[in-house]
């Protein structure tokens, strides 16, 4: 039976109907969903019905879509015990919003210096250490070839929050000399506990970019989406390989392409890595 503080258990349907309740804060949501929306309120909402403490029984999948606007506008998956706190948007019948709405989930920036990645041992690219003419600013490189593929790598251990999805890139880069463009691909694969580390990558993305001027600092722009290979989990090491593309039709710089890093973008649907 309801208290004035809990309801009767509701299941994580495509359309979990918590607005059909009249009494009760607290809400048992019992079953994995996944959950599309909360239900519509029709005609005066009742005071009940304006927030609502979900307490779920089990690890759920919740889409944050038209109908319910999660953190981020990320669609994520709770975790058995966890309470989200929604509250109805009183301008539109079945809007449901998470509280508070102000988040650090979403897309997370993490830099990835040339400095941290390693050459290959099999066609791996040169690094260099660099020294700019007239400032004498210095920096950091892997340079690859202009016609032989070659290859550096780097990994990286997934936090928690991390949703296992897919991931985009950017690469920072310059040239000594020379004219024309540049292909760079990304791409990688998670290794759970006990997993071999002889695993095939994932599908690469490629993203290409035209030198302007020898010694800048080029950006390219983000890549398409790279989905890691080996069913990725919280706390995998995902083993990263990039690679200058040689054989693209738009990679044609004569000379060493520096590579100076890449941006990693990432999701992150929970607030902390507990």
């Amino acid at each position: 039976a309801a208290t004035a503080y809990k309801s009767p258990s509701i299941s994580a349907s495509l359309s979990c109907n918590i607005a059909a309740l009249t009494t009760g804060l607290v809400v048992p949501i019992i079953g994995t969903g996944p959950i599309n929306s909360f239900g519509t309120v029709a005609g005066a909402i009742p005071s009940a019905a304006v927030m609502r403490l979900l307490q779920f029984q089990t690890s759920c999948s919740i889409s944050s879509g038209t109908a319910i606007i999660l953190r981020g506008g990320i669609s994520r998956k709770t975790k058995p015990g966890e309470i989200l706190a929604v509250f109805h948007d009183h301008a539109t019948a079945d809007v449901w919003r998470e509280w508070p709405n102000d988040s650090s989930v979403g897309v997370h920036m993490i830099p990835v210096p040339a400095q941290s990645m390693f050459p290959a041992t099999t066609n791996g690219a040169a690094p260099a250490i660099n020294e700019a003419t007239t400032n004498k600013t210095g920096y950091r490189s892997l340079d690859f070839d202009t016609t032989t593929q070659e290859f550096a790598c780097f990994h990286w251990t997934m936090p928690p929050s991390w949703n296992e999805g897919t991931i985009t890139f950017r690469a920072h880069w310059t040239a000594a000399s020379g004219s024309g463009g540049v292909a760079w691909a990304l791409q990688g694969v998670a290794c759970s506990d006990d997993d071999t580390l002889d695993v095939a990558y994932g599908t690469e993305q490629v993203v290409t970019d035209t030198l302007i001027t020898a010694g800048d600092d080029h950006r390219t722009d983000e890549s398409s989406a790279i989905t890691i290979a080996g069913s990725p989990a919280a706390g995998d090491q995902v083993l990263f390989r990039v690679k200058r593309v040689p054989a693209n039709g738009s990679d044609t710089l004569g000379v060493d392409a520096k590579l100076l890093g890449i941006e990693l973008y990432v999701t992150v649907d929970s607030e902390n890595d507990a």
